[in-house]
């Protein structure tokens, strides 16, 4: 379990980025979400200690495994080295090859299937590859292996499916769902999180946590937001009528003081008993006002309230730019080899949008 109590978090320029969370996070497999720079990196990073809480306190298992947006890795690594078993690979080939020692003994210990140990995580990849070699999807995969392989108390991913293919995506799904090491995901994929047991939400510095998947998350807050939208349109009816009534109110008090004025000119009222009413109508008037700008100040407050419980949708829009290629135009000309499935060359001509789709490692990039 992973525990925050009140738990706040503030940059050293004083921009609060966490609120008093708190709340316990157990499930097998958390979606942690939230708009971005919502704080999911930072409560993660708070997790391992990387950060100390402003104020508040949080308890975590000891043994954490994590991966981060940027893995990290050295390209001149080996998949051994991110493994961590190197120099155990390295000494059981010397002593497959003749060469017999205690130390080496000692520095394989039990470990002599090591390769075929980390084998299911990385596939068919050799262990000796480069990570400079690989796709950034195969390299996501490599590091995902390794952090799991480690099986430590709890794993910590942070939008683990960027740069994986479908294929990829899929063994990760399946490694989170089979795995017996409970994990909380910070992710924006919906495939991924609708795998999850339960959605922890980051939103306006605060967290909440709903039982389910994505789908059922979204669920949730749909039924909230008709709740909310209510309340805003109700916020605003009693504003209206606090102004209005107001409004009427000053109304009132002009007509009463032209009314005075009159009487003065008739000379109806004595000018004491025209006084003594003009004080009475003053303090009226005055204890009416100070009520309905209390009363509007209050509305507003309201409407303030239920409007910050409203979301925006947010909606994406990619514009893509005009081209000024004429129709007709050569663009790309490419001969296939002999063995090419189906057509022998490909040409691509004037305006044309393509999608390149292939797994990791076969070539996308190059």
């Amino acid at each position: 379990m992973s525990t925050f109590n009140n738990l706040s978090f503030s940059w050293p320029n004083g921009t609060a980025c966490l609120r008093e969370i708190s709340g316990t996070l157990s499930a097998p497999l958390t979606g942690l979400i939230g708009d971005n720079g919502s704080g999911k990196s930072t409560l993660l990073k708070l997790m391992l200690g990387t950060y100390s809480p402003t104020s508040g306190s949080i308890e975590v298992p000891d043994n954490i495994g994590y991966l981060p947006q940027d893995l990290g890795l050295k390209t001149s690594a080996t998949i051994a080295d991110v493994f961590g078993v190197t120099e155990t690979l390295d000494a059981i080939e010397k002593v497959e090859a003749g060469e017999y020692s205690e130390e080496l003994l000692a520095i394989i210990g039990d470990d002599w299937d090591v390769e075929e140990r980390i084998q299911k995580y990385i596939g068919k990849l050799d262990v000796h590859r480069t990570i400079g070699t690989l796709s950034g999807g195969e390299a996501v995969s490599v590091a995902l292996g390794a952090v799991f392989a480690q099986q430590p108390d709890l794993v910590l991913l942070d939008e683990p499916t960027n740069n994986l293919d479908a294929g990829a995506k899929h063994q990760l799904i399946s490694m989170l769902r089979s795995s017996t090491i409970p994990a909380i995901v910070v992710s924006h994929d919906r495939e991924l999180l609708a795998h999850v047991d339960e959605i922890a939400e980051l939103f306006n510095g605060r967290l909440r946590q709903f039982s389910g998947n994505y789908q059922d998350y979204r669920d949730a807050i749909a039924q909230e937001q008709q709740a909310a939208q209510q309340q805003v349109r109700e916020a605003k009816s009693t504003l209206k009528k606090e102004k209005d009534e107001r409004a009427a109110m000053a109304t009132q008090i002009a007509h009463d003081a032209a009314k005075g004025k009159k009487n003065i000119a008739n000379r109806r009222k004595s000018r004491l008993a025209l006084g003594n009413d003009k004080v009475r109508a003053q303090n009226t008037a005055a204890k009416q006002s100070s009520k309905h700008a209390q009363d509007i100040a209050d509305a507003e407050r309201e409407l303030d309230s239920a409007q910050r419980r409203v979301r925006k949708d947010a909606q994406v829009y990619v514009t893509l730019p005009s081209t000024k290629l004429a129709a007709g135009t050569k663009v790309l000309h490419v001969q296939l080899p002999p063995n090419a499935e189906q057509r022998d060359e490909f040409i691509m001509v004037g305006p044309e949008y393509l999608r390149i789709a292939g797994a990791n490692g076969t070539g996308k990039t190059t």
